[in-house]
Parts: C-alpha cells; sequence; structure tokens
C-alpha cells in the first residue's frame, strides 16, 4: 500500500531530466531511459540501478525488444542504438535520417516501424536498413506507433492524426484523416 522511492538521478540537472520509455524483461531486470542520453538497467527489482549507455548529445524518446536480448532506442536528431545482450552494451545504428524519431515497433525480429517527424519509416531486414514509406501524409509528424501485426499498423500524431495500414504500410485509411485539436502521443 506504500510506494517508495527506489532510485534517484543525482548526476544531472534534476530539473531538465526526465524519463521515457521502461521496459521489463521479468520482475527482476528492467530498463529505462533518459533525456539525458543513457539508459539505466537493474538485475534486482529496480532496488539498484546502474547506467550502461552515455550519450549527452541523445534525447531518447522510445525503446523496444524483439526478444530478451536484442533491443533498439530511438530519439531525437534521427539517433538510434541497438543491444544484442539485453542492454549490457550498445551500438549505434544509421537510420538515413536526421529526423527526431519518436515511437519503434517490431512485430517481429525482421519488420520494423518507426514514428518520426514527417513521416514512417520501416525495416524488412532486422534494423539493419530503414526505408521511408511513401505516404500521402509525409508532412505529418507522428508520435506513436503501434504494429499489432507486420501488416496491420497505427500511427497517431500532431493535430489528433490517426492513420491505419493493413498490408504493411503500402496504403493508409483513416475517416477523413480523423482530425481532432490536441496532439496524440502514446
Amino acid at each position: 500500500n506504500n510506494w517508495n522511492i527506489l532510485f534517484y538521478v543525482t548526476d544531472g540537472p534534476s530539473e531538465y531530466l526526465s524519463y521515457k520509455k521502461i521496459h521489463f524483461f521479468d520482475v527482476n531486470t528492467g530498463i529505462f531511459l533518459s533525456d539525458s542520453g543513457k539508459i539505466y538497467k537493474t538485475t534486482n527489482a529496480g532496488i539498484n540501478w546502474q547506467t550502461f549507455y552515455v550519450n549527452p548529445l541523445t534525447t531518447f524518446r522510445d525503446i523496444a525488444f524483439i526478444n530478451n536480448l536484442t533491443g533498439y532506442a530511438v530519439g531525437l536528431e534521427g539517433r538510434m542504438i541497438k543491444t544484442t545482450d539485453q542492454g549490457n552494451s550498445w551500438q549505434e545504428i544509421s537510420t538515413g535520417t536526421g529526423e527526431s524519431l519518436y515511437s519503434i515497433r517490431f512485430p517481429n525480429s525482421l519488420i520494423g516501424y518507426i514514428s518520426k517527424d514527417k513521416g514512417i519509416l520501416k525495416t524488412t531486414d532486422g534494423g539493419m536498413t530503414w526505408v521511408q514509406l511513401n505516404t500521402s501524409f509525409a508532412n505529418q509528424n507522428f508520435n506513436a506507433i503501434e504494429a499489432i501485426d507486420e501488416n496491420n499498423i497505427c500511427v497517431v500524431g500532431d493535430a489528433g492524426t490517426i492513420f491505419m495500414s493493413n498490408d504493411g504500410g503500402d496504403t493508409w485509411f483513416g475517416p477523413n484523416g480523423l482530425m481532432y485539436e490536441n496532439n496524440i502521443n502514446d
């Protein structure tokens, strides 16, 4: 019935520090991302956290794992990193864009999608290469993406825009763009 602070970062300007995403593999092992370009990991249910990646030039926005070992983190200015050892080490991956990346999803080990400024990226080779999907809404900023499976995708973004695809991103639909007054984030 009580909540306790298990972890508090003291190595940065706390008024600017923000945690973006958290992912747990099991009850003991988890990872979270910070705005300050750091990735933290726990192996004892959050009692202790270690820094496993530091790049002050990166502002992370999302993380996705395709299995218990392999995962990707994305952020502003087109930055992406990949781990193949459950977050113990990370390497930079080129996305071919300098635009901000906001959300990443892999419905299987080969196919993945990223929502970003001005569109959507797709990989069909496990994240080795990324291509911009041709869409009629290429000037939209998309804040989040969800891939139900490799064909069924939903993106949400600025001005309340929602689009869906049921063919892997080849075509997109929505009830007349489905525009609302507010931005939609995940």
